[in-house]
């Protein structure tokens, strides 16, 4: 009988262990502060691997590296690239952008694997574009 109790114990660790995985959270709040001293409001979403900024119509925020600027994304060949439309100031269905851009299901799934994101697009607001090749 205590056997069966401990081979049942360690079938039931084995199971969550593998079935485990990490928190998927959606439309976090978040205040993000322009160059400029303006604020966004916008919201974050994603897990511990793939996670991204969002404004409420579901379009992607990064910061430019060069500006400083929250600005909406797109995604060319795989990576995804800030534009020159800036959150707060910018319409960006105006401005002819997806909502929803993201990298390749593959990247994200590969970042999981790894069990890391560093270096990845969705860390580090922009990322490194190795990521996506």
């Amino acid at each position: 009988m205590m056997r069966l109790r401990s081979v049942s114990l360690v079938v039931v660790v084995l199971l969550t262990s593998f079935s485990a995985r990490s928190a998927f959270l959606r439309n976090v709040p978040q205040t993000l502060v322009q160059p400029d001293g303006s604020v966004v409001h916008c919201y974050a979403s994603g897990d511990e691997y793939t996670h991204w900024l969002h404004d409420v119509r579901n379009y992607t925020i990064v910061q430019d590296p060069a500006t400083g600027d929250f600005v909406y994304a797109v995604v060319r060949k795989g990576v995804l690239l800030p534009t020159v439309f800036v959150v707060g100031k910018a319409d960006p269905e105006a401005a002819g952008l997806v909502p929803g851009a993201t990298v390749p299901a593959s990247v994200m799934e590969s970042r999981r694997q790894r069990g890391s994101c560093q270096g990845s697009i969705w860390c580090d607001g922009l990322g490194d574009q190795r990521d996506a090749q």
